[in-house]
């Protein structure tokens, strides 16, 4: 029974030493200091606070992204925006929002596309994940007309790997959509 909590407890220790190391590797990619204790310890109350005082707000909103990350399905972009975003100095959209791709989206405006996004600090990078932007012709032009210092980042992997990974999601899915209605 103890060796089991031992054991237990050394490999939630690898974890949180996996996590730190991937966020101190992401910080020094992007340029960002990072220290550990904002990881841990978000927000700091001021030393001065009294408790029968109003905390006073902090200038969080919702802002356009300052990074977009595109690619192919069954790239990768969704394990890199969840890496990306164990960085405290980063905010991600969760979900795909489409907005310079489709007609539909973007004709709902440069403010219902800034209401997709997450709250976020002014220090803090604001990314947006759609890989289908990749394959879009009109994406581009889109993107420039919004912001033409926008960061783009492009996720590639391995054709011949890539198909294999789709064909065994997408059969998986078929296979689960039959047995439902069998």
């Amino acid at each position: 029974m103890e060796f089991t909590r031992v054991k237990l407890a050394l490999t939630c220790l690898g974890l949180i030493t996996i996590v730190i190391i991937q966020i101190l590797y992401i910080s020094s990619k992007l340029g960002v200091n990072c220290d550990i204790k904002d990881v841990f310890f978000k927000y700091e109350i001021d030393k001065n606070f009294k408790s029968n005082e109003i905390l006073p707000a902090i200038e969080r909103r919702r802002r356009l992204p300052d990074a977009l990350i595109i690619g192919v399905r069954k790239g990768g972009t969704r394990a890199l925006l969840d890496a990306m975003a164990l960085h405290p100095q980063i905010k991600a959209a969760r979900r795909e929002v489409h907005f310079f791709d489709q007609n539909e989206t973007y004709s709902l405006g440069i403010e219902w596309y800034r209401q997709q996004m997450p709250f976020s600090h002014s220090g803090q990078l604001t990314i947006e994940k759609t890989p289908a932007y990749f394959a879009s012709s009109i994406t581009p032009s889109r993107v420039y007309q919004l912001n033409k210092n926008m960061k783009i980042i492009i996720i590639l992997r391995d054709p011949v790997i890539r198909t294999i990974s789709d064909f065994t999601q997408v059969s998986l899915k078929l296979k689960k959509l039959t047995n439902k209605f069998i």
